[in-house]
């Protein structure tokens, strides 16, 4: 995701240009994944990852308030959709363990976040 780039290159040298560009590109993402209720673009197992991948790269660096809380409503879309495969594919439990591995492997430990079961929130019984 550009929006990650230009965010975090503003806030480094200092220039509001490029941070209000990657917030508005950051914020129309947003706007169209609520719209749709999910990812439908690139709507698989790889681009999820990606997309997580990206979010965990906007956050770990960028302080803009709206551009994170974009980011964090985008990462929290993310792991509803990888719980839902996983509690609703044939294969969920494998494919969330490949899942899981992947991620260990792109998300760096420093960005690693750890969630209570109140801040993931329910799978709806699923």
């Amino acid at each position: 995701m550009g929006a990650a780039v230009t965010l975090a290159a503003g806030e480094i040298i200092g220039d509001g240009l490029p941070v209000d560009y990657g917030r508005a590109r950051l914020h129309h993402f947003r706007e169209h994944t609520d719209y749709h209720g999910s990812f439908n673009e690139y709507n698989s197992p790889t681009y999820t990852l990606v997309a997580l991948h990206e979010l965990e790269r906007i956050l770990d660096p960028v302080r803009d308030p709206q551009a994170r809380d974009d980011a964090q409503a985008l990462r929290r879309i993310t792991w509803e959709v990888i719980a839902d495969c996983a509690s609703t594919c044939r294969e969920g439990a494998a494919r969330l363990s490949v899942w899981t591995r992947t991620v260990m492997r792109l998300v760096p430990v420093a960005s690693r976040r750890s969630f209570t079961w109140a801040q993931v929130g329910s799978t709806g019984g699923r």
